[in-house]
């Protein structure tokens, strides 16, 4: 008789098989759960970005009356408008973004208003390569920073059609909330008239999908990432549309492969979050947008004076 301080120990080979299958099933069903929970976390740090910018704005408004402007188109990455050399323009004659506007209520104020101390330069170049950790989404996890370019994750709201270069066109033929600098006073509460509830102020920047979680530094940026920064004026990286210029479609679409043809890139408002995108309203709440969303409540969502009262679901 075997005694049992005497019998073998450990496990059988199909014991441990057993056990390494059971962990496996565990582990495939754990991931998924474990991926959705850090998307939601993702998601509502989108939202609080949007947020934080719907803020500002309200802030930019209390203190002179107007939103920001778009700036001015073509700018490119360089030319900020000041006073005196030192001091920056006021928002009706800035060439810079919206983005740029907001900073000082934004808790940058020191950003907007640097100057390369000791020297005759405006310091330009530091302020357009500085990340700005609201102007991105943690979904995208794309370069932050191009060719010392700062980029943004973020648009704001130009109006129900895409007529982005109409620079000279007058403030009262955009029916947007962002309008360029040079086309009149910017828009105010008074001039949306559809009512803040029911206009959008700011939603993600469409993009390629392929530049989504894009690392890729090669020689032709381009290719692979959006390298114009949130200092950009009138311009598609800073402003978007309900829908696209080149087919005619008024409504959020979902991104593609640069392989497919008829898209406006950076015209429309889009993301890489599942099923939609984030925006914040006028009224400064933030909240998620479907790409199902009904293409005619989108328009009227984008368009600040048509007189159309919108449910959002």
């Amino acid at each position: 008789m075997i005694r049992r301080e005497d019998r073998p120990q450990g496990f059988t080979l199909v014991e441990l098989l057993v056990v390494v299958a059971i962990i496996g099933i565990l582990i495939a069903l754990l991931l998924p759960a474990v991926q959705a929970a850090r998307e939601s976390a993702r998601r509502t740090q989108c939202l609080n970005n949007l947020k934080q910018m719907g803020l500002a704005f309200h802030s930019h408004h209390d203190v002179y009356g107007y939103f920001p402007s778009g700036g001015q188109c073509c700018t490119g990455a360089g030319g900020r408008t000041l006073i005196n050399g030192t001091t920056p323009a006021g928002y009706t004659t800035q060439v810079w973004s919206w983005c740029y506007q907001i900073l000082p209520y934004m808790e940058q104020t020191a950003l907007w208003s640097y100057v390369t101390p000791g020297t005759n330069n405006n310091g330009d170049g530091t302020i357009i390569s500085t990340a700005i950790p609201a102007y991105y989404c943690p979904t995208r996890l794309r370069q932050k920073v191009v060719n010392s370019i700062a980029v943004t994750d973020y648009a704001g709201n130009g109006g129900s059609y895409g007529n982005w270069g109409s620079t000279t066109a007058p403030v009262n033929s955009l029916d947007g909330v962002l309008t360029p600098s040079v086309a009149g006073p910017p828009i105010s509460f008074a001039d949306i008239t559809d009512g803040s509830s029911n206009t959008l102020l700011i939603g993600e920047l469409w993009m390629y999908n392929q530049w989504y979680n894009c690392r890729n530094l090669g020689s032709d940026l381009e290719t692979c990432i959006d390298n114009e920064g949130w200092c950009n004026g009138w311009d598609n990286d800073t402003i978007c549309y309900s829908g696209s210029e080149s087919n005619g479609t008024y409504s959020p679409v979902m991104p593609q492969s640069d392989l497919v043809s008829g898209w406006d890139c950076g015209l429309i408002f889009g993301s890489a979050h599942a099923n939609g995108f984030m925006g914040v309203l006028c009224d400064g709440s933030s909240r998620f947008i479907s790409y199902g969303i009904n293409p005619t409540t989108w328009r009227n969502l984008c368009c600040r004076n048509d007189g159309q009262s919108i449910t959002l679901p």
